[in-house]
């Protein structure tokens, strides 16, 4: 049986999550669009790693680059042959 500490940690981190959302789109296997994110952790041809608070967006693929950048949005573009979300 869960913890009542371990059901509000869980509860804690979807909160924080709810008050700092962000939005994966995957166009194709070619394009993907990332809004709400907190900035860019790495970058280069074969990854990208970019920070959306407590989870870490990672691509992996062939060719990626970042096609645009604003403070409201990041779009890679490149052959995506992997996306991974990694939760802190």
């Amino acid at each position: 049986m869960p913890k009542f500490k371990d059901k509000l940690s869980q509860m804690h981190s979807f909160s924080n999550n709810v008050l700092n959302p962000f939005t994966v789109d995957i166009i194709s296997n070619t394009e993907a669009l990332v809004c709400g994110s907190k900035g860019i952790i790495e970058y280069s041809d074969s990854t990208v790693k970019i920070n959306c608070g407590e989870i870490t967006v990672i691509f992996q693929g062939n060719d990626i680059n970042i096609n645009s950048l604003s403070s409201e949005e990041i779009i890679i573009k490149g052959q995506l042959i992997r996306i991974d979300f990694i939760n802190y």
